[in-house]
Formats: C-alpha cells, sequence, structure tokens
C-alpha cells in the first residue's frame, strides 16, 4: 500500500507540473492569433489572383480577344454584379443581367487535359469571400480528419 500512495503521489506531482506554464486563456489567444494568420494569408492570396486575372483579362479586352471566347487556350469574361442569364431560343443569343464591373475580369486557361481552370472566380460573378470561406472551410476539414 505504501508503494501504491508513493506513486500516486509522484503521478500527483508529474500532473501539478504539467499545468504549469498552461494558461487557458493564452491557448486561446495563440489559436486565433493563428486563425487570424491564415485568413490573412488566404485574403492576400485571393486578392493577388483576383489582380492577374484582372490585369489578363484587360490585356486580352484591349486587344480586341473577344469576351467568353476561347483563343489559343485563354478565355476572359467581364465580372458582373449578377450572374442572372436568359436565352431567346429563336435567335440563339444569351442575355445577362447584372451591371459589368468596370476593370475586373474573370480569365480561364485550358490544361494539358483541355478543363478550363479560373485564375480567380469562375464564370460572370466574383466573390471573393465565398472563395475564402471555402478555402478555410477545407483545410478545417482537412486538420480534423
Amino acid at each position: 500500500m505504501e508503494a501504491a500512495a508513493l506513486l500516486a503521489e509522484q503521478t500527483a506531482q508529474e500532473a501539478r507540473d504539467s499545468l504549469i506554464g498552461h494558461d487557458p486563456n493564452e491557448t486561446l489567444k495563440d489559436a486565433q492569433k493563428a486563425l487570424q494568420d491564415a485568413v490573412t494569408s488566404v485574403s492576400d492570396a485571393i486578392a493577388k489572383q483576383d489582380a492577374t486575372s484582372d490585369a489578363i483579362g484587360q490585356k486580352l479586352a484591349s486587344a480586341g480577344v473577344p469576351p467568353m471566347e476561347w483563343c489559343n487556350g485563354i478565355q476572359y469574361v467581364p465580372v458582373r454584379t449578377s450572374s442572372t442569364s436568359s436565352s431567346v431560343a429563336s435567335t440563339g443569343r444569351v442575355s445577362y443581367r447584372g451591371s459589368v464591373i468596370p476593370g475586373r475580369f474573370n480569365v480561364a486557361i485550358q490544361n494539358e487535359d483541355g478543363e478550363a481552370v479560373w485564375l480567380s472566380s469562375e464564370g460572370l460573378t466574383r466573390d471573393s469571400n465565398q472563395v475564402i470561406d471555402s478555402i478555410l472551410n477545407q483545410a478545417w476539414e482537412a486538420v480534423r480528419s
């Protein structure tokens, strides 16, 4: 019994020693800082991608490349405030609603498999916050699994 009491005393002391310097509030602050750094990093990367897409789209538009048409493996679309569209069956034309945002372009390039890879957002609109949320959710799911 004396050996068990001694072992219990040593174990209790080890447990107490492991608590020294462990402040739950500091751990929370560290986690918040890490998350803020991650959000900032993702936001910066998305902003760079958007700027690159805008610059390339502007070059293509200035060169006279028609929007929404593939030209040598690249296409661009002017970014709109919304992506509602309707087609007129008799003419085959598609009309889009939503104002064009000047200077904003979503650009797609074809990869080696012929699939479209978008430099920033896909399609007619751009919601960087949604992209950031999606990336962070994917990261969270990867960490949890």
